[in-house]
């Protein structure tokens, strides 16, 4: 039984985050780039996704933490909120609020997908970072 719901838990947290990767793809994708390349930096609209990721985890590394985070960040973005790194928000600026345009089932599964993508390698991590 045990075995069972293992596998049943499993199975939905991959259903979430395929979910949570099509709500990237639709809201997200078009600025986070999902990682980024140095020869790309010079065209990036946005820190790259998996970047995104790590920084919200190094303050938030409770799911639970992180996920309401990221819910409340994307809805209601604020320089003051941000866990950029200030020359991010000189370049970049603050993001629009893009969670608005989002049902509540939207912005859990971006949240929960972009905390597992947190566990990949990013740009920073991959250039000594």
């Amino acid at each position: 039984m045990k075995k069972i719901i293992a596998t049943f838990t499993v199975f939905i947290g991959l259903l979430n985050a395929s979910g949570g990767k099509a709500v990237y793809q639709k809201y997200c994708a078009s600025c986070h780039n999902f990682s980024m390349e140095s020869a790309d930096m010079a065209t990036m609209k946005a820190p790259p996704f998996l970047e995104v990721a790590h920084r919200v985890k190094a303050h938030y590394p409770r799911k639970k933490e992180f996920i309401r985070f990221v819910i409340d960040y994307i809805q209601n973005p604020s320089r003051d909120k941000g866990l950029c790194m200030p020359m991010a928000f000189k370049r970049f600026g603050v993001m629009p609020p893009i969670g608005k345009s989002m049902n509540a089932k939207e912005r859990k599964a971006v949240a929960e997908y972009l905390y597992s993508s947190s566990k990949k390698r990013g740009f920073c991590q991959a250039h000594g970072g």
